[in-house]
């Protein structure tokens, strides 16, 4: 059963389990013995308070977090503090609020459904943040959807993804989490005892940007920062008894089935008793790991400029269209983290590195493997990828399958794919339609992916009329067999089979919406514009006619798209959010 703790200076020292201010309790949360006079006491609680409101106003330095001016105050992003109702965020959601005020405070509550205690956690964590005066907002997430990745995991992985959805809807673009030093000792133990390589070492950092795909395409960014990582749980518990906080004690922490509640109990305890500062020596060695991958990463992404292969839905075939599959010079975390999906990689230009250096080239491709959204292969894995890369033929098929995605190879390229499921609609029946009122993007979830709308300027020779998308209705169906485009302006038509062979687009990407403004076909994803004189954006023939619409299609909006021109753009859905 879970217990909740309130500090008093009326309970009695012993009382429980809860923490008290009485100096017997305050010394048994430094680790020390003995005596101590009152007057010292009290200066080492506020000591550890001092502490805990500085690391806070030291995040909201670094961050830029303060408001500048009483007029950007009703502006200003919120800062998002998860709230479990613990100890260690109980503490952080008072100290945040002492510092920035409760209006710019968002408190976020995960309920995992995991324990009988779970809805009196969702209760005192609401009630706590009500006494502060702060915004509350929770969810319920189900793991079902997360088998397979142990309960740990799938309660951490679906924990994150949660916080930011609901920090995204508070506007929230700062997530601070009450990881302590205690927490890091025990990760990158947990790490190191599991063969963890240099990022795993690292374990959490101080401050970290976190991309979200989105169902609209636009990838939320948010940055996640740990104030208190320097800071020993002592010191939060201390703070915690001054400031007479209370909160709840998860019964799980206690359960050494665990891996993490093992290691605290049965290794650190005693390991504390020999090595006093081990948090700050364990810490140190996190940091020299972290620093060590960043380097890794930028050598990786050095090489992988002369690697990468850009295929940007556009072919260079005779004509006003730009450069088909080519080697780019475009940084790949940059592309990655732009919400723009996987990023093919050429196969030859891969081997000649690993002909020169083996173990750059394996490092540029751990580094490819996690910038497309896909989590580390395990050793065994990755040297038999290494394997099948190094003796992969051109004109033979590979597939390889790795987190729900599938590393596929069409002549020179090597992509990433989305993995097809049963649920996904036949071809045949897939159809939508848009009346364009100004929208940013159309999501087009049967393809896997969205349709984005980019105002551009009249010199853009992929340029459209926005008065013509707002005459005509949208639609995007399926490819069926036999439909022909101009891919350059006097230029006979030529089927979208031989297109797409010639743009050397990958069969397993040909499973794009052809999409149509009324009754002709406008833009296919991966070879481009359909140059027919009737759609030349400088000519709408039907301008004296009445719009195709229906009339219960929503009006277009100028503030939301303000601008005569744009471009079309395909961003097929990320593999992994």
């Amino acid at each position: 059963m879970a217990s909740s703790r309130k500090a008093t200076r009326g309970n009695k020292p012993g009382a429980g389990r809860s923490g008290l201010r009485s100096t017997p309790s305050r010394r048994a949360a430094h680790g020390e013995a003995g005596s101590e006079p009152a007057s010292d006491a009290e200066a080492r609680a506020e000591a550890d308070v001092d502490a805990v409101l500085t690391a806070v106003r030291a995040v909201f330095d670094s961050q830029s977090l303060w408001w500048t001016s009483r007029a950007t105050h009703a502006d200003s992003r919120r800062v998002a503090i998860a709230l479990s109702g613990g100890l260690d965020s109980t503490v952080l959601l008072d100290a945040v609020v002492r510092v920035a005020g409760p209006s710019r405070c968002v408190a976020l509550h995960v309920h995992h459904g995991l324990s009988a205690n779970a809805d009196a956690w969702l209760d005192h964590a609401r009630a706590c943040a009500t006494r502060l005066g702060v915004t509350f907002d929770a969810r319920r997430v189900d793991l079902s959807a997360y088998r397979g990745t142990g309960i740990e995991a799938a309660a951490r992985d679906a924990r994150y993804r949660a916080l930011f959805e609901l920090g995204e809807r508070h506007r929230a673009d700062t997530l601070m989490l009450a990881h302590h030093a205690d927490d890091q000792a025990e990760t990158f133990l947990l790490q190191a005892l599991r063969g963890a390589g240099l990022r795993g070492l690292a374990s959490m950092p101080a401050v970290a940007e976190f991309r979200m795909a989105r169902a609209d395409a636009v990838a939320h960014r948010c940055s996640i920062v740990r104030p208190l990582l320097d800071l020993p749980r002592a010191a939060l518990h201390a703070y915690a008894l001054r400031r007479g906080l209370s909160w709840i004690d998860d019964e799980s922490n206690d359960d050494p089935r665990y891996a993490r509640n093992a290691l605290r109990h049965a290794v650190l305890v005693p390991l504390s008793a020999h090595f006093a500062s081990y948090r700050e020596g364990l810490a140190r060695s996190a940091r020299h790991a972290a620093d060590a991958q960043a380097l890794l990463d930028e050598v990786a992404d050095a090489d992988l400029q002369s690697l990468k292969v850009q295929m940007d839905g556009r072919t260079e075939m005779g004509g006003d269209s730009t450069s088909r599959a080519s080697i780019s010079g475009t940084s790949l975390s940059d592309a990655s983290k732009s919400g723009e999906g996987s990023t093919p990689l050429s196969l030859s230009a891969w081997r000649e590195l690993d002909a020169r250096s083996a173990r750059r080239a394996a490092n540029v491709l751990r580094y490819w493997i996690r910038a497309n959204g896909l989590r580390a292969m395990s050793v065994a894995r990755f040297d038999d990828l290494l394997a099948k890369l190094r003796t992969a033929v051109v004109d033979r098929t590979l597939s390889i399958v790795h987190e729900g995605a599938t590393l596929r190879q069409y002549r020179d390229v090597l992509d990433w794919s989305a993995a097809r499921t049963e649920a996904m609609t036949e071809p045949a029946s897939r159809a939508e339609s848009l009346g364009w009122a100004g929208h940013a993007v159309w999501r087009l979830p049967a393809w896997r992916g969205t349709l984005v709308f980019v105002p551009t300027h009249s010199d853009d020779p992929d340029r459209l009329s926005v008065a013509q998308l707002r005459r005509h209705v949208l639609h995007a169906v399926a490819r069926r067999g036999g439909e022909r485009m101009r891919i350059a302006a006097g230029r006979p038509s030529r089927s979208l089979k031989h297109l797409f062979q010639e743009a050397a687009w990958p069969a397993w990407r040909r499973d794009v919406p052809l999409i149509f403004l009324g009754d002709r076909l406008l833009y296919v994803p991966g070879i481009g514009l359909n140059r027919d004189p009737d759609l030349d954006p400088d000519v709408d023939p039907d301008a004296s006619a009445e719009p195709d619409r229906p009339s219960d299609f929503a009006a277009f909006d100028r503030d939301a798209f303000d601008a005569d021109w744009c471009r079309l753009e395909w961003r097929g859905d990320l593999l992994i959010a």
